[in-house]
């Protein structure tokens, strides 16, 4: 991922298929980092999110005082 991350920053842009690959490694990374998570906050909004809607919590806090 980083070599891609690198590239993309030496060239400005990625071919069709690298920019496909790092799009990959980049929601394989964020999908490890959130199974590893013991706490997760986000907007009500968010929470539809692809990489936490099919978590099934134990708890759950929610504060719309705002």
């Amino acid at each position: 991922m980083q070599s891609l991350v690198t590239l993309k920053e030496e060239q400005g842009e990625l071919s069709e298929k690298d920019e496909k690959t790092l799009k990959e490694l980049k929601q394989q990374a964020e999908d490890e980092i959130i199974k590893g998570a013991d706490v997760i906050c986000t907007t009500c909004v968010a929470a539809f999110d692809r990489r936490i809607r099919n978590i099934k919590f134990r708890q759950v806090l929610i504060d719309e005082a705002t």
